[in-house]
């Protein structure tokens, strides 16, 4: 009897995966590379489509818009500004910080908006999108509304953001 035959699907499947890689070692082929950071981000389920990256902006107010899929996305969607001279600081944006609000979600047309500003001196700065599940919401929110109390906006470090807090997206741009 043929054991290969007989074997259960998850070893023939190992088998052929084996069988795969030893071929392509033979061959000379280089197996693919694990994609980076960068390429998983440009395919991720939500996105920052205005501004466009590397825009220009004469403002310091603007409305950073979006897309998401799938349509189902239950997290909620939040904007962090991360301005060139704040030392590594970011500023998570809200319609309205002292309810401590994510970014608008248009679920029937798959869009999202928050209104931004871009504080301090003209400067690059990097804008990234985030998905939240519930328990990273709450600690967004509970960030905003004690800054808004308070008045005192510090900023968060990338080490400071809450556990839940998925990177979407990210756009550099610069305010003249």
């Amino acid at each position: 009897m043929n054991k290969t035959l007989s074997a259960s699907p998850m070893t023939r499947r190992a088998f052929l995966v084996s069988c795969s890689a030893l071929s392509c070692v033979a061959c000379g082929w280089e197996t693919p590379a694990a994609p980076t950071r960068d390429q998983l981000l440009a395919q991720a389920p939500v996105r920052i489509t205005d501004p466009q990256n590397s825009a220009v902006l004469l403002t310091p107010d603007i409305l950073v818009r979006g897309t998401f899929a799938p349509s189902t996305l239950t997290d909620d969607i939040w904007l962090i500004v991360w301005p060139a001279e704040a030392g590594g600081k970011g500023y998570h944006q809200s319609p309205n910080a002292a309810v401590g609000e994510p970014c608008v979600v248009d679920r029937q047309n798959q869009r999202w908006s928050v209104p931004t500003g871009l504080g301090g001196p003209p400067q690059a700065y990097e804008i990234s999108v985030h998905t939240a599940d519930a328990a990273a919401s709450r600690a967004m929110r509970d960030f905003l509304i004690e800054w808004a109390r308070t008045g005192i906006f510090v900023g968060l470090s990338r080490e400071q953001l809450p556990v839940g807090l998925v990177e979407r997206h990210r756009i550099a741009i610069t305010r003249r």
